[in-house]
């Protein structure tokens, strides 16, 4: 009995780290979870791995291929831009189909009523928020900077600083 899955990832945003974190790394994982005899006994775990190329309209357009096409999926991994997510999140829960985020840090995911399948394994920046200003409280700041780039990863952050 197969066991199906999709991975949804990007080859080409900042680095091709990000294509072998969701293709490559899966993958051995997936080849390694079959090669052993003490888990998953009678199945045969199948990854379907899609590029986003960076582009979140890709991202929802590659998750609806998953979903409509082959064997039906119990999972989809990714994928790593939290505006990705945000698409593909929403889409996987009218499927309800669990996704699996490891890397996407958006506060917006957050709402259970918009992404019910969603499983996150790491924390937005929101949580940090409290700590960032007990710490201003601690030494007297009154007010504080951060250096961040135009991306959905700092985002977060820098909204965090410009709320009054």
């Amino acid at each position: 009995m197969d066991i199906t899955s999709g991975a949804i990832g990007c080859q080409h945003y900042t680095s091709k780290t990000c294509g072998l974190i969701v293709g490559d790394l899966f993958q051995h994982v997936a080849d390694d979870i079959a090669k052993r005899k003490d888990i998953l006994q009678g199945f045969r775990l199948k990854l379907h791995v899609r590029d986003t190329k960076a582009n979140n309209g890709l991202a929802g357009k590659l998750m609806f291929d998953l979903m409509e096409n082959g064997e039906p999926k119990v999972a989809i991994i990714g994928p790593i831009k939290s505006a990705s997510l945000e698409v593909t999140g929403q889409i996987a829960a009218a499927y309800n189909v669990i996704v699996l985020s490891f890397i996407a840090l958006s506060s917006d995911i957050r709402n259970i009523e918009l992404f019910p399948t969603l499983f996150k394994v790491n924390q937005d920046f929101s949580v940090l928020n409290p700590l960032r200003i007990k710490l201003m409280e601690y030494f007297g700041w009154k007010r504080a900077g951060i250096i961040a780039f135009d991306d959905d990863v700092t985002l977060p952050v820098r909204h965090f600083f410009s709320v009054s």
